[in-house]
């Protein structure tokens, strides 16, 4: 049976209210590293994902939710994002969910939640797995573009018998030495990672990703994702990043996207996940 004869229905994202009625969002207080976790359970293990934020004193930074993507901000948003911060705290409205993010001091402890592995030394795939990797972290083969590819993941959970996971780090081979290509990232265990044509799909409850190899970096080539308001009405929104000129899309042509985009994860096929006992 197909992983999602089971998951069909999906699941709701459940995000946690923030008292932000006495943060100031103040530029001064803002600048700096910023971190939030996710954690649920799995298999009777804590397993969190890391969400990771930087503010540049110039009004740039980065902002690593799904992806890591470059973001400009002011005094009121991050991004197309609402934000408060007292300082210590900082509470982003992402989509109608309130994530907290705590300060992070030093920018080494930022990097060392982003790169979760250090192949240092690893001259094979097999070197990464048996001298990396934790115990219950993940490992699979895939086939990114025309390139063999190691896909790790932080932890792994059990559907119908195989094991499956939402989160990965992926590495080819450049120049005959095992390269980290980027990372990928679903919302939750109703939405397992998933192949199809050397193609990378995630999704979550309200969004949907295709990745694929570009210049040897893992690339969202598109996205689609829908927004709703304290009325429920829905906005839905595309992204696509294969290169070619692509103007800003009408919501309706977005939702049509959307669900395109949907059709194809559903017709890729779950990565099966070995872990480390």
């Amino acid at each position: 049976m197909r992983f999602w004869s089971a998951v069909l229905a999906g699941a709701i994202l459940a995000g946690s209210a923030a008292n932000s009625s006495n943060l100031n969002s103040n530029l001064n207080l803002a600048v700096g590293f910023w971190t939030h976790e996710d954690c649920e359970e799995i298999e009777g293990e804590r397993v969190c994902a890391a969400r990771t934020l930087r503010l540049d004193a110039n009004g740039t930074g980065e902002l690593c939710l799904q992806d890591c993507v470059g973001a400009t901000w002011n005094e009121r948003k991050i991004a197309d994002y609402a934000y408060v911060t007292d300082g210590s705290r900082l509470a982003l409205d992402y989509d109608g969910v309130k994530l907290k993010f705590t300060r992070v001091k030093n920018n080494s402890n930022l990097n060392a939640k982003r790169d979760r592995i250090n192949i240092q030394g690893c001259d094979t795939f097999t070197q990464i797995v048996d001298k990396r990797l934790a115990k219950g972290m993940g490992y699979a083969n895939a086939r990114v573009g025309e390139k063999d590819a190691l896909l790790v993941a932080s932890g792994t959970f059990d559907a119908g018998g195989a094991r499956f996971a939402i989160d990965a780090e992926a590495f080819i081979y450049v120049k005959g030495a095992p390269t980290k290509i980027g990372e990928v990232e679903s919302g939750g265990t109703a939405y397992p990672l998933a192949t199809k044509a050397g193609k990378i799909y995630s999704a979550g409850n309200h969004w949907v990703k295709k990745y694929a190899l570009l210049d040897e970096r893992l690339t969202i080539m598109e996205e689609a994702w829908v927004n709703y308001d304290k009325n429920g009405t829905a906005t839905y929104r595309y992204s696509g990043k294969d290169g070619g000129e692509h103007p800003r899309v009408s919501s309706g042509r977005a939702k049509e996207i959307f669900y395109e985009l949907w059709k194809e994860y559903f017709a890729a096929e779950p990565v099966k996940f070995e872990f480390v006992r």
